[in-house]
């Protein structure tokens, strides 16, 4: 039975998550599954400030064979040309360092 005061999430098991694409040059927009550890953090969502449940639309398979334990930081996925470049125009020649 649902109440007026009850939280609640629905959880796809997706996300879109911006990644760079080094052979063309690009970010790309892509969606991709979420990570065991963003599934948690969803879940716990739904009853932060009242009770409430989560609703996941995937299966146990999903979770078992697609979903990586923890994403990779955006660091490790976006282009850092732009930083670079500014370095460079503060005069900052050994960027390495």
């Amino acid at each position: 039975l649902f109440t007026r005061w009850d939280q609640y999430v629905v959880d796809s098991g997706f996300v879109k998550q911006l990644n760079h694409n080094p052979r063309v040059g690009l970010d790309v927009l892509e969606v991709v599954p979420i990570s065991k550890s963003e599934a948690v953090q969803r879940a716990g969502r739904a009853g932060r400030t009242a009770s409430g449940k989560c609703f996941r639309v995937y299966n146990k398979e999903f979770w078992e064979e697609c979903m990586p334990e923890h994403m990779v930081p955006e660091i490790k996925r976006t282009s850092l040309t732009s930083v670079m470049l500014t370095l460079k125009c503060l005069a900052i020649h050994n960027v390495i360092r």
